[in-house]
């Protein structure tokens, strides 16, 4: 999830854009990477994603009020998916 462009956006790029399609598993099935590694750094991403969306909100707000709340509600949706991918049982 991503906030629109010019408002907290905290893009990360896609699979095709860095490496050829599917090489995440292939790090999974090689064995370089664990599942739980992978899952891990999504979830670190993510949440540092809403962090810096909430940090920005804390700078926007004495200039902005309504900019600001708008940022720390699109920083909801990355501390969610950070929380979802967190919880994920694997098992």
């Amino acid at each position: 999830m991503r906030a629109r462009q010019g408002t907290g956006s905290c893009r990360t790029p896609s699979v095709s854009e860095d490496r050829p399609k599917g090489s995440d598993l292939e790090l999974t099935a090689g064995g370089e990477l664990s599942v739980d590694e992978v899952l891990d750094a999504a979830v670190d991403a993510a949440a540092v994603c809403g962090l810096l969306v909430l940090a920005e909100a804390r700078t926007t707000a004495t200039s902005d009020p309504s900019t600001a709340a708008e940022l720390c509600l699109t920083a909801v949706s990355h501390l969610a998916l950070a929380v979802a991918l967190a919880s994920a049982d694997l098992d």
